[in-house]
């Protein structure tokens, strides 16, 4: 098994508590925790040595996240730039701009100077916006500094609905073509992946309804504005173990719970198309000068390695992943071949479209 441990919203709150006051005091407002003091500790001083002699901000970070207040990736980065802010001595200001699957945002960031004091935020979303065409820029526009971590997902319901299980739920789409609402977070990125797959191998082709963040689409299946969604394990937690909604299956090969099924188990055709897992990255402009960008790698990393920041996504039920550098192009490249596969074998996007953009279907 991947996993099988389970954190909760409380622990990771409580964890996320501790990287605030063992990294940096805490303000309110944007801010991810209102510091400028300036480096202290071991940690600080480590960075410095390894660091400043080729560059060392002077000024304050802007963060763009694609997505809202609250939501999954929100609740990666932002413990971390509190960690991070300790250790470079400057304040990192975030602007969640939701929208589009994060390209609103992505677009904006990677039009900002190329100084390095632009912080892109973004979800596995932005490995799809060349193939979608709905912005002049992607992943490969830019300078990943961190990939920090990954999720499992899970296929959920509210706690009174009628599915007991996954295929109760597609066989009564099936039965009645439009009868059952989905929710998602944008409309592209792993949710419409795996939907396109669902539509190509089992038939079934739900409507959506659309929301800003994970945490807000669970909150429109909670209201009944839709019948079932599509979250990460850490979102999605909380809502579980207060009884307000229920797992009918986890998007993997294999259980991360033994209480809760693996899709494979009622799909076994499902198996090629996994994992497909959402993942968080912090990037820069490809433009960003290489030392500002060794600095900005390394100081992340560094934040990422801090105890009380892997407590905190322990309890978020994050796979931690730290990656940089090559190993970070080169997962990049695995996953984007991954979802392409599958995008162009449900005839999503075309095959020469994705032929065009040096990746192969099937």
């Amino acid at each position: 098994m991947k996993k099988t441990k389970r954190g909760s919203l409380i622990a990771f709150a409580i964890a996320l508590a501790m990287v605030a006051s063992g990294c940096a005091g805490g303000n309110a407002g944007s801010k991810s925790s209102g510091t400028n003091s300036s480096q202290s500790g071991s940690g600080a001083a480590s960075a410095s040595q390894s660091n400043s002699a080729a560059w060392k901000p002077t000024s304050s970070f802007k963060a763009f996240i694609g997505y809202g207040a609250g939501g999954s990736t929100d609740n990666v980065v932002r413990p971390l730039f509190t960690a991070f802010e300790k250790i470079a001595g400057q304040n990192v200001t975030v602007e969640n701009l939701s929208g589009a699957s994060g390209s609103i945002s992505f677009a904006n960031a990677c039009e900002a100077a190329a100084d390095g004091y632009n912080l892109i935020v973004s979800a596995e979303a932005a490995c799809l916006y060349d193939a979608y065409e709905v912005i002049d820029y992607c992943i490969k526009d830019v300078q990943p500094l961190l990939i920090v971590g990954s999720m499992d997902n899970t296929l959920y319901v509210r706690a009174d609905s009628p599915y007991q299980t996954v295929k109760e739920l597609f066989d009564a789409e099936l039965a009645n073509p439009g009868s059952i609402l989905k929710t998602a977070s944008g409309t592209m990125g792993v949710n419409a992946t795996l939907s396109a797959v669902f539509k190509h191998l089992l038939g079934v082709d739900f409507k959506a309804y659309t929301a800003d963040s994970g945490t807000s689409a669970i909150v429109t299946v909670l209201g009944g504005f839709a019948d079932w969604g599509i979250s990460s394990l850490g979102s999605l937690e909380d809502y579980v173990e207060n009884g307000d909604v229920r797992e009918l299956c986890t998007l993997t090969t294999e259980r991360i719970d033994e209480n809760v099924p693996a899709i494979t188990e009622f799909y076994p055709e499902m198996a090629p198309y996994l994992p497909l897992d959402p993942f968080y990255t912090i990037s820069v402009s490809k433009d960003c000068p290489p030392e500002v960008v060794s600095y900005l790698s390394e100081t992340l990393k560094q934040a990422w390695e801090t105890p009380n920041y892997q407590d905190a996504m322990e309890a978020y039920n994050i796979q931690l992943l730290g990656l940089s550098g090559s190993d970070a192009d080169q997962y990049i490249e695995d996953w984007r071949q991954s979802a392409f596969s599958s995008l162009g074998g449900a005839g999503v996007i075309s095959v020469e479209k994705i032929e065009s953009l040096g990746y192969t279907v099937g």
